[in-house]
């Protein structure tokens, strides 16, 4: 069995539980997890945290995809990744405030298509030697990004409690996170839709 440890670091202190992390690596957890929420960042303690540890994974549990450039986000995880050794674990979901879109001029009504579009942008920049992408709300040519993942991968973990989200895990993601218990109804559809999309579940 594998076992992860989530924190949580909101309202005014905002310190993260350093001594607790580097118990659960020496204890043998399997990963360490960040979430984006209340206005915390889920990747840049995670940058913090590649260094002081040598072997437990990194992730984000979740990072809301839509309401971020995903060019900027696929260079910030790819340098954790390398400087970590190639520890990330990149968890997304689409969001759900409309608020927390309207505050930072995103498009909310575009956030699914947005989310696997792009997944698709990051993974591109991550695996190319000149990475090339033509979508319907990101483009580039020959770009780069340097340095790239340890794997030219990072596992995209697609979190959400939702029956669309559970479809996403198995049509694209590396793993699913439903982040509220255990919902066997949403595990058997991911694993039904990745099957469907010759897949391995």
């Amino acid at each position: 069995m594998k076992l992860g440890l989530s924190i949580g670091y909101s309202g005014a202190e905002m310190n993260l539980p350093v001594e607790r992390i580097l118990r659960a690596e020496k204890l043998g957890y399997d990963s360490v997890w960040t979430a984006e929420a209340y206005g915390s960042d889920a990747v840049t303690p995670l940058a913090y945290l590649a260094a002081i540890t040598k072997r437990i994974k990194l992730g984000t549990a979740i990072l809301i995809l839509p309401q971020h450039s995903p060019v900027v986000a696929a260079k910030q995880i790819a340098t954790i990744d390398h400087m970590s050794g190639g520890r990330m674990l990149l968890g997304v979901g689409v969001g759900w405030l409309k608020e927390e879109f309207d505050a930072i001029g995103a498009e909310f009504e575009t956030r699914g298509p947005r989310m696997d579009e792009y997944i698709a942008v990051m993974r591109e920049l991550w695996s190319a030697d000149e990475p090339t992408f033509n979508g319907d709300f990101i483009r580039f040519d020959k770009a780069y990004c340097l340095p790239q993942p340890v794997n030219k991968r990072v596992p995209v973990i697609i979190g959400g409690d939702s029956k669309l989200a559970a479809r996403r895990a198995g049509r694209i993601g590396d793993g699913y996170f439903p982040a509220r218990g255990f919902p066997e109804e949403l595990f058997v559809l991911a694993r039904e839709t990745a099957i469907k999309h010759d897949r391995d579940p």
